[in-house]
């Protein structure tokens, strides 16, 4: 018999369209989204149905009482009903009359509970009345059973862009070239998006500091911005760099799934010193495309520890330059396989599949 699953949340989000993708073409699920936002046409063919209306973004009033109205003709039918973000409105819903809470779970993303503007008692009560709990991490499961008693079960949302990169026919020096980078210039990717967070000033005054002038010239440095941007970080970036003439590529736009794949191919060294992380997707990327990755020693990845995948660390920015030039550039295919088998969506849509199963 067909599973039939309604998700809660952006249309446009690539971990809920992704799901829906999956679940439908491996398990042959029937897929829905109540989506807050407006349905893109290159997301929305990924849905069985597509339920959305602008006019809930008017009142959050009447956001509840549509959601509720909708929800109670909604557990009738479908099977579960997935909860792809946690807000404030689902403290109120779950408190209504008739509504079934065994078909409701609820999938935790780290900045639900690290960042959160909903009231923790509110989010505590959300977790209780769920049937079941997902987040992807170590980390954040300690974080969340210390909130509830409900089941919480680590399940990952797999990375769309391992299957671009594993399709790529480019040799990394045919990816540099694709960004008007000579093949022989050592690239080092420094962070993954536009936030003061990720050091990139700090960083390149290590460079500065501990390359000389004919060494910077053999060096293009990358910088993908092109979200979570802070204007005036990302003005003062350029100028820095600018002043000190290196070579640099700011990725400014959004890049199509086919140029980022290129993107992490192209980079031979990726650094990601920033105060927190959550084992990024980029990080993952640059992995399986074989960039040496450099992070610092105080962010906490227990997959990288739990699966022998291996990273440089460093214990201060300063040490940055002095690590660039011991790291190597080679290609770990041990260390691809391993992010594969954690971090495919081939691999993740079984996980799924057990979670929609009493």
């Amino acid at each position: 018999m067909t599973k039939k699953i309604l998700l809660v949340g952006d249309a446009n989000h690539q971990f809920n369209y992704y799901l829906s993708k999956y679940l439908k073409s491996e398990l042959s699920y029937e897929v829905a989204i109540y989506s807050f936002s407006k349905p893109k046409k290159n997301s929305a063919h990924h849905y069985d149905n597509i339920y959305y209306s602008k006019l809930a973004n008017l009142n959050k009033f009447f956001l509840l009482i549509m959601m509720y109205m909708n929800i109670l003709f909604f557990q009738r039918y479908y099977d579960y009903i997935s909860i792809q973000f946690v807000r404030n409105v689902f403290f109120y819903l779950l408190k209504l009359p008739f509504i079934n809470k065994r078909k409701f779970v609820i999938s935790i993303w780290g900045s639900d509970i690290l960042e959160s503007e909903t009231p923790l008692s509110n989010i505590n009560y959300i977790l209780d009345s769920s049937h079941k709990i997902t987040c992807a991490t170590d980390v954040v499961k300690l974080r969340v059973e210390r909130l509830t008693k409900t089941k919480v079960c680590i399940i990952k949302y797999g990375l769309q862009p391992l299957e671009n990169i594993r399709a790529s026919t480019l040799k990394k020096a045919d990816a540099k070239r694709e960004f008007g980078i000579s093949p022989s210039t050592l690239t080092i990717a420094i962070g993954y998006n536009g936030s003061s967070r990720q050091k990139h000033i700090e960083c390149v005054d290590s460079l500065l500091k501990g390359f000389d002038t004919n060494e910077l010239n053999d060096i293009t440095l990358i910088f993908p911005i092109s979200y979570g941007r802070n204007e005036n970080h990302i003005s003062a970036l350029k100028k820095h760099c600018s002043n000190h003439n290196l070579n640099s590529l700011f990725i400014d736009d959004f890049l199509s799934d086919h140029e980022m794949a290129n993107l992490r191919i192209c980079s031979d060294i990726f650094v990601n010193v920033q105060p927190t992380d959550m084992f990024s997707g980029a990080m993952q990327e640059h992995i399986y495309a074989g960039s040496r990755v450099i992070c610092g020693e105080w962010l906490e990845y227990p997959d990288i520890k739990s699966n022998g995948i291996t990273v440089e660390t460093i214990s201060s920015i300063s040490e940055l330059a002095r690590s660039i030039k011991t790291v190597g550039v080679f290609y770990d295919k041990r260390n691809a396989k391993k992010i594969y088998s954690i971090s495919s969506w081939l691999v993740a849509i079984e996980a799924w599949d057990r979670v929609f199963h009493d």
